[in-house]
């Protein structure tokens, strides 16, 4: 994998851009839940794509995205979080 400064218009933020070809395992956490598949990136320039267990595709929740790219010799652990029951007054 070959990570280099994201041309997004704001170098400010130091962001990087990982250049990453092929597929994995994937482990999305949006809108709640936890949802287990698989990314696959095609090129370079093409969109990286997350796919559910049953290979359909995800969509993930409005707004901005975090990713956390991680080596494969990390040790880690995901643990399911509690759903609180959020009301708004009103």
């Amino acid at each position: 994998m070959r990570f280099g400064a994201l041309n997004d218009g704001h170098p400010e933020k130091n962001r990087l851009d990982a250049d990453d070809i092929g597929e994995g395992e994937a482990i999305v956490s949006t809108n709640g839940r936890i949802i287990r598949g698989t990314w696959s990136k095609e090129s370079v320039t093409g969109p990286t794509r997350l796919f559910d267990g049953s290979g359909r595709p995800i969509t993930l929740t409005a707004g901005q995205t975090f990713v956390q790219v991680l080596a494969l010799s990390y040790g880690w652990e995901v643990r399911e979080g509690i759903r609180l029951d959020v009301r708004r007054p009103g």
